[in-house]
């Protein structure tokens, strides 16, 4: 799903113009913000999709340190 989103802001930037290239994931929304910047419409896209992707992102460390808590439980 990250992946998705992120590809969703590479298709969104693409249409104005803009593309991403390589970016790391720390990186990748510096490199969003910086292309959606000047266009109020845009940058409120990106943003939003970029808050998506934060949350997605937060969930998913959630349920992974809820996974090895359950896991270091278990004996086998």
């Amino acid at each position: 799903m990250r992946k998705e989103l992120a590809n969703q802001l590479r298709g969104l930037l693409k249409v104005f113009g803009h593309v991403i290239g390589a970016a790391g994931r720390q990186s990748f929304d510096a490199r969003v913000r910086a292309l959606a910047a000047g266009d109020t419409a845009l940058s409120t896209a990106a943003e939003a999709l970029l808050a998506a992707r934060a949350n997605l992102a937060d969930q998913i460390a959630r349920l992974d340190k809820l996974l090895l808590t359950q896991t270091r439980k278990e004996p086998a």
